[in-house]
């Protein structure tokens, strides 16, 4: 069980690096990413967990931003909002 929780964060942070960097793996050209560099982010991330704290999503988005601070510059806040995803 153990081996499969790691795939699945390893695969929810690869899902988060796509989805910060736009897609985009490689810079287009070394001159461009040089002309337009921004230190991001420059507050703390608050990551919202729609489900109550202590279930599979809280424990899973927990590890999440745990392994995402270690590549960040900021820290993550987890919030645990039941309900959030309902509109």
């Amino acid at each position: 069980m153990k081996g499969r929780t790691l795939s699945i964060v390893a695969l929810a942070f690869l899902f988060l690096l796509l989805t910060i960097s736009g897609g985009r793996i490689l810079p287009i050209s070394s001159e461009a990413s040089a002309q337009t560099k921004i230190e991001f982010p420059t507050k703390p991330i608050e990551m919202v967990i729609p489900w109550a704290p202590g279930g599979g999503t809280d424990i899973i988005g927990r590890m999440v931003a745990q392994s995402l601070e270690q590549f960040l510059p900021t820290k993550i806040i987890v919030v645990n909002k039941p309900g959030a995803g309902v509109r």
